[in-house]
């Protein structure tokens, strides 16, 4: 009786699989990174940086307003408001009867227990997951960098 061996595949062909893309905006922010992995601060940063529109969830509604058009926000500003949290500045872009107002929202944190937010999840991250389910970067929000000129990244509107 004979035994055969047959070679086990060690190695797989990686030459259509291409690498991950690295692009970095001016301040060394990796565009194609997950949000999920930066701190509350530099997502804020980042976010105010390229103006990124943000469509936000139903409950989202400030002073519980009853809602019935969609709700689109710009980042504005961030804000740093301790060592460990920040808030957004987002400015509405729609519904009309919203534009041009501001609020804050934290990009990973809940609500304060205190006033109006009273521990709910309004953060910038589930929101992005309830609207925008496939986005977990600022490339996936529609931030660009020029091809000639990789420190140089710009959002594009009406993602």
């Amino acid at each position: 009786m004979k035994i055969l061996f047959f070679p086990r595949a060690t190695s797989v062909n990686t030459a259509s699989v291409a690498p991950p893309s690295v692009e970095y905006d001016e301040a060394g922010f990796d565009v194609h990174a997950n949000l999920a992995d930066y701190t509350e601060l530099e997502i804020a940063k980042a976010l105010a940086r390229h103006s990124v529109e943000i469509g936000l969830p139903k409950h989202y509604a400030p002073n519980h307003l009853v809602r019935e058009d969609k709700m689109r926000v710009v980042a504005v500003k961030a804000q740093k408001i301790s060592s460990q949290k920040a808030v957004l500045i987002v400015r509405f872009i729609s519904p009309p009867y919203l534009r041009n107002v501001q609020m804050q929202l934290f990009c990973t944190n809940l609500e304060p227990n205190t006033k109006q937010g009273q521990g709910a999840d309004l953060s910038i991250l589930t929101a992005l997951k309830i609207t925008k389910s496939s986005a977990n970067s600022l490339f996936d929000l529609g931030v660009r960098c020029k091809p000639q000129d990789h420190t140089r990244c710009s959002a594009a509107l009406g993602t």
